[in-house]
């Protein structure tokens, strides 16, 4: 268990340090520039600063996962990476945001955006059938093991083991129920109708088209970057599943720890192989078009609407998410009442989750 929690921490940690090349150009580090200056001097060494930090940050909490080797150190560590991370990130941006307003940037800058307030007029389609096809697989699977679990159900001993470590040897137990044996599975449902519920979202927020000094390609990049997340929640959907499936699996046929654990193993190697997979992906589709001039209108400067860089807060704006600042994916506009509510739900679920899982250990 502490070297997947060292490792899971590298891997946030190295995603984190990635997040310049996953979001847009002409907002590093959450400060919005025009094409001309995404690689000003300034710009470069306020992002290598903060990939220092995210560095170091990770070391050490890896280090400290280590050392103490405690389990409420390793429920914490992810938490703690990110936090370090926004810290470094809200201090690195400064030296943008002062050379900007010093320099004067958008001072005679033509700015453009398509669809500010309001969603775009072209129709959308719910979804695609290849896209639908990822939960009805993660549907398949669930439903398949569900059977098997029902088959052995009988033949299961009176104590039903409900987690193992890394190595595959079981560490808690709960007596034989219908929730025991099949709660995983039914959380892996959850998990479906959860991702729906986001890929819902992009289809209802509204496509925000920046033009970054290459106002034609807007469009085309605002619908890749569109149909990028659509599939990717498909496919965590289909991983998560697959991976909650085996280790049920394991459990309905008292598979032994040393056959256990090349089960984890490849789940966990399946789950990096997704993400490797969506941190490339997302890189490449912020690189600009083969056509890009950097001499045409410029995406608005909308700083005063993003608190900190990665806060979206503008009661003017109607639409409840909102493409990301950081990142490919949407965010929730807290200037909206509902985003709000929906916002303070989460934290309250966020601390409850950490808070439990230190003291139940």
């Amino acid at each position: 268990m502490k070297w997947f929690a060292v490792g899971l921490v590298l891997v946030l940690g190295g995603c984190l340090w990635l997040t310049p090349v996953m979001s847009r150009r002409t907002v590093p580090l959450g400060v919005a520039v025009p094409s001309d200056k995404v690689d000003d001097p300034v710009v470069r060494r306020a992002i290598g600063r903060f990939r220092k930090l995210v560095v170091a940050a990770s070391v050490l909490v890896a280090g400290l996962v280590v050392a103490l080797g405690a389990d409420s150190t390793m429920a914490i560590a992810p938490l703690a990476v990110v936090l370090l991370a926004a810290a470094a990130f809200v201090w690195a941006r400064q030296p943008i945001l002062r050379a900007k307003a010093r320099q004067g940037w958008y001072d005679q800058v033509p700015v453009r955006l398509r669809g500010a307030v309001t969603s775009d007029t072209e129709p959308k389609r719910w979804t695609s059938r290849v896209e639908i096809g990822w939960y009805a697989a993660s549907l398949v699977l669930l439903l398949g093991s569900a059977a098997a679990g029902a088959v052995r159900y009988d033949s299961l001993p009176a104590r039903i083991p409900t987690h193992f470590t890394f190595a595959g040897t079981p560490d808690q137990y709960a007596d034989k129920s219908m929730i025991s044996v099949f709660g995983p599975l039914i959380g892996g449902v959850g998990v479906i109708v959860l991702l729906l519920g986001l890929m819902g979202v992009t289809f209802v927020a509204p496509e925000r088209q920046y033009p970054d000094g290459d106002p034609d390609h807007a469009g085309e990049r605002a619908r890749r970057k569109r149909a990028f997340v659509t599939r990717a929640l498909g496919v965590i959907a289909l991983v998560g599943c697959a991976t909650i499936c085996g280790a049920c699996l394991a459990i309905y046929f008292r598979v032994t720890s040393w056959a256990l654990t090349p089960v984890l193993v490849s789940g966990m190697v399946l789950i990096l192989a997704v993400v490797g997979w969506a941190v490339l992906r997302a890189i490449g589709l912020q690189r600009p078009g083969a056509g890009s001039s950097g001499r045409s209108a410029e995406s608005p400067d909308d700083d005063r609407y993003w608190k900190a860089g990665l806060i979206y807060v503008n009661r003017e704006d109607p639409a409840l998410f909102v493409p990301k600042r950081q990142g490919i994916g949407y965010t929730i506009n807290l200037g909206h009442r509902a985003g709000q509510i929906v916002t303070g739900l989460v934290l309250l679920i966020v601390v409850v989750t950490v808070v439990s899982s230190v003291v139940g250990h």
